[in-house]
Order: C-alpha cells, then sequence, then structure tokens
C-alpha cells in the first residue's frame, strides 16, 4: 500500500474499526465528533470533518490525514502506519475527498496551506520567470540557496495555468509560495535531507526558514540531517521521523508565537531521552527565521 492509497481510507471506517463511536455529528452531518482517542475527557474534542477525510484534536493543537492518526494512534512510523493500514481490510471503504477553494486573489488561486489542492502540476523547471525571482529576493535569499533547493512550478486550476515557488516534500507534493499564494499541491508531507550521520537533525518549521538558515550561516554550518515540517500540522509525523531514526541531538527553528511554542513543547515531551535544543533565540523579537533575515540582512 502507498500513501495514495492509504488516504482514500475513510477515517469515519477506521474509527469504526477501532471501537470508537461518535459524540455527536454536525454540519449536517459532515461533522463528526469524538472524545479524544488520546486521552480521557468528558466533552468531545476530536473532530472528523468527512467531505475531506482529515482530523483535529482541538485539545492537543494537532491534526491532519489518515496516516498522521495511524502514526499518533499506534506510535509508529510513516512505514508501519501503511503496513497497518493494510492490515486493516478497510481498503475498499473510501471517502471523497472535496478540497476548498479558500481564496481567490488577483492571478491566484490560494488553498488551505495545510491540506493538499486540488490543482494540477504541469511541469517543473529551473526559476526563470521574472516575478518569481524577484520574489526571493524579497524574502532575502541568497540566489545559489533558492535556485538549489527550489523549482518555478506551473500548475493548472479550473482550466487555469499559474506559477509559484515550488519546494518538494517526501510524498511528491509540493508547497507553493509566490508573492500572491501560499499553499500546497498534491500530498502533504514533511521533507528530509539525510546528509550525514545520525546523531543530530536540524528541524525547521517551514522550508523559507530553512533557506534563511542556510543564506545567513552556508551550508558548510548546516551540515547534518534536515527535516522541514512545512506546517505545524505536520508535527506528529516529524515527531515519529526523529523517534525512529534516534537521533541524539535534535535542533529546533520554530516560529516565535504561539503554534512554535506549542510545537516546541510537544518535541520537548515526547523525545524523552534526546538533546531538543531551542534555537528560535537566533531571532528572537522576530516572527520566524525568514523576518529577520527580511528585516536585518536585506
Amino acid at each position: 500500500m502507498n500513501s495514495s492509497q492509504a488516504k482514500k481510507i475513510s477515517l469515519y471506517s477506521l474509527m469504526q474499526h477501532i471501537g470508537l463511536s461518535p459524540a455527536d455529528v454536525r454540519k449536517s452531518g459532515d461533522e463528526v465528533w469524538y472524545f479524544s482517542p488520546f486521552r480521557n475527557e468528558k466533552t468531545a474534542s476530536f473532530k472528523i470533518k468527512l467531505s475531506d477525510n482529515v482530523w483535529y484534536d482541538f485539545g492537543d493543537g494537532a491534526g491532519g490525514n489518515i496516516i498522521d492518526f495511524v502514526m499518533r494512534y499506534k506510535g509508529c512510523d510513516f512505514k508501519g502506519a501503511l503496513s497497518y493500514l493494510d492490515s486493516t481490510s478497510l481498503v475498499n471503504k473510501t471517502s471523497n475527498h472535496k478540497i476548498e477553494v479558500v481564496e481567490q486573489r488577483d492571478n491566484a488561486i490560494l488553498f488551505d496551506s495545510d491540506r493538499p489542492g486540488r490543482g494540477l502540476v504541469i511541469k517543473a523547471i529551473p526559476i526563470f520567470n521574472y516575478a518569481l525571482k524577484n520574489y526571493v529576493k524579497e524574502r532575502g535569499l541568497s540566489e545559489q540557496v533558492a535556485y538549489k533547493y527550489l523549482k518555478e512550478v506551473i500548475y493548472e486550476v479550473d482550466s487555469k495555468q499559474y506559477f509559484a515557488l515550488g519546494f518538494l516534500n517526501r510524498s511528491g507534493g509540493w508547497e507553493l509560495r509566490s508573492s500572491v499564494f501560499k499553499g500546497c499541491i498534491g500530498d502533504k508531507d514533511i521533507t528530509l535531507f539525510e546528509r550525514g550521520l545520525k546523531q543530530h537533525v536540524a528541524v525547521f518549521e517551514g522550508f523559507m526558514d530553512f533557506l534563511s538558515c542556510l543564506t545567513l550561516y552556508g551550508e558548510e554550518n548546516l551540515s547534518g540531517n534536515v527535516l522541514i515540517l512545512n506546517s505545524t500540522s505536520m508535527r506528529g509525523r516529524g515527531l515519529a521521523h526523529v523517534k525512529a531514526e534516534g537521533y541524539k541531538e535534535v535542533y529546533t527553528y520554530f516560529d516565535n508565537d504561539k503554534a512554535g511554542e506549542d510545537t516546541l513543547e510537544k518535541f520537548q515531551q515526547e523525545l524523552e531521552g534526546m538533546n531538543v535544543i531551542a534555537c528560535n533565540g537566533l531571532y528572537e523579537g522576530y516572527k520566524d527565521f525568514n523576518d529577520y533575515l527580511v528585516k536585518n540582512c536585506s
């Protein structure tokens, strides 16, 4: 079973399979609420949105797709989650996904950045478009760094073509950015760069922060393994990978906001025995690494 096949399995059917019954149904049957399977509670705070086949745990501030749920529920890694789902005989119990357009602005369609978009990637090429080159400069990134890790992605939505900077994730999905666009096309996932011995790993919240770090300090100073979450909603998947690899030191570069603080706390709680080193002090007083770079080094 691959990730695309797994994500077609109905989360609702999986809840039934593991013995969980709904506590409430809202919004014409599209939202199904449960008592969280991750803790004891008296008020249901765990929601499944049937049309998107995704879950969110309001008590923990985490969510994702069916693979993310299994990794957390079973305490396994990505491959283990696929193996478990393959063993459940739920393959034919699928859910019809409905990916919603969140906003349209000028010449771009914006998707919820934590969900996959419904667009079709036409091609990914070296960055050529002047507007994208200018956006690289606006974000303060070194051209050498940006052109190595990013592509110009041409994609289609509703028979109209658009373009954006693209950063590839582990599942082949594209994190897309431009001056008028922030979203994802394809499967949402983390990105990994395994560069050396598995002694330590640097974990970034987003790829702009990763590229900002490389711009400021150079690749030679970030020579170890690197993990980019591509969204705090992917922190469960990131944690599963770090646990599976058994790193001794984990350097985190999360945003200086509530989501970043919560993600750091989650890493510190769940990576017991590993040395979790918070590096957000490097850009203290700024939202994130790229915000610091733009306002101080451009």
